[in-house]
């Protein structure tokens, strides 16, 4: 059945490697489209059926619901028995039976008595989850594998990079699965910073010696879903003043702020656009919360008085903050990350290209970082210390506009 399931489904020379491995823990680092789930679930299809349970773990439901088991459904069925999307549990042929579980409840895999396991992206998973998982899986062979995009900082890199802890690494840049168009890897290019680039598609641990957020803290803190408890909402914004395929992205950062004081990073919208493309996308999202208290806080270093202008042509009662830029990025990041280190930043599933860039700029690099721009100022925004208990009230549409520096 091994060699058959090879030949059927054709592995890329990196792939084949990795699954031929005898390393009792292996970890697949591949960039964007280099087939690291798929060599997951070709891993899990190898085994012999009396591996005993497995145990899968992704950094949220969702990416179980929208990555893992979309991919076994497409490229695995005859090979499926069942798959329970209520229980999360999946039975192959041959008897042998999985569990998928979220990084986001590591409560709910205590108790599980697994043979192997498998970690999905396991960079975007924080400390607490990677150990409890780890910890299960200690009957049979006790076989795991690792499959992740490299992030510097992440449990992943401090415990086998770091510590050299015992594994077989197997590196997988883009361009290495002749699958991939070469059109996708370079338009993907011509989008991503040079440091993006290194990581997303070269598949490097780019250095992030300098940088301001810790990979462990955003995954250790993530969530699948914002609370109902959302008090009140703020869209950052920080505008490109051009949308040329090589200026910068308008970054557009949606918060919104819990009855606990946390704040949810919910969604991140930013793109190249033309000013009356951006200035709709940002008010269409504040009509959507407009109900809960929604602010708009743009910067307005490049664009002045027209940053106003150009959104209060598309709804003239959009409620606007205007703030300008006095400090230095690092200054007005610091108490945003230290927020992040005491665990009141929450990302609601992963913001991928959000979490790269928080995660690979440096004070020092030149290239804008214009979604972690706007995500500083929608969370300074939305300071906890703000909150002072209560239902907080909806500014009156327009409110005084004011700058703040």
């Amino acid at each position: 059945m091994t060699d058959a399931l090879r030949l059927r489904l054709r592995p890329h020379d990196v792939q084949r490697a990795f699954l031929t491995s005898t390393d009792q823990t292996r970890l697949f680092v591949g960039g964007l489209g280099s087939g690291k789930t798929f060599a997951g679930w070709v891993a899990a299809l190898m085994l012999p059926p009396d591996a005993g349970l497995g145990l899968i773990m992704a950094p949220t439901y969702p990416m179980i619901r929208d990555v893992l088991i979309a991919s076994l459904e497409t490229h695995f069925r005859p090979f499926v028995a069942d798959i329970n999307k209520t229980e999360h549990r999946v039975t192959f042929v041959n008897g042998m039976t999985c569990l998928l579980r979220s990084a986001t409840d590591p409560d709910k895999m205590r108790g599980i008595n697994a043979g192997w396991g498998w970690a999905e992206e396991a960079c975007f998973i924080g400390h607490d989850a990677m150990t409890v998982w780890a910890s299960r899986i200690r009957v049979g062979a006790e076989r795991k594998w690792v499959t992740t995009t490299p992030i510097k900082g992440s449990y992943v890199h401090r415990v086998y990079v770091e510590r050299g802890q015992p594994c077989g690494l197997f590196t997988c840049p883009s361009e290495a699965n002749p699958h991939l168009s070469a059109s996708y890897i370079a338009e993907q290019r011509a989008l991503m910073s040079a440091k993006e680039q290194a990581r997303e598609l070269d598949a490097q641990w780019v250095d992030a010696d300098g940088v301001l957020f810790d990979a462990d803290d955003i995954g250790g803190a993530r969530v699948d879903t914002a609370p109902h408890t959302i008090q009140r909402w703020i869209i950052g914004v920080d505008p490109a003043v051009t949308s040329k395929r090589r200026s910068d992205r308008t970054g557009i950062i949606v918060v919104g702020v819990g009855r606990n004081g946390h704040a949810y990073v919910t969604a991140d919208l930013s793109g190249q656009y033309a000013p009356h493309e951006w200035a709709r996308v940002v008010c269409d999202l504040w009509r959507e919360r407009r109900a809960e208290g929604c602010l708009v806080v743009c910067e307005t270093n490049q664009g002045g008085d027209l940053v106003e202008r150009n959104l209060r042509a598309h709804d003239p009662e959009v409620a606007y903050v205007g703030v300008h830029a006095a400090k230095s990025k690092a200054d007005r990041a610091q108490p945003v990350a230290t927020q992040y280190r005491l665990r009141r930043v929450h990302h609601v599933g992963v913001l991928r290209a959000l979490e790269s860039q928080m995660t690979t700029w440096e004070p020092t690099d030149a290239e804008s970082p214009d979604r972690l721009d706007a995500l500083v100022w929608a969370l300074t925004e939305a300071d906890p210390r703000d909150i002072q208990g209560g239902t907080i009230a909806a500014p009156s549409p327009p409110p005084p506009r004011r700058i703040r520096t």
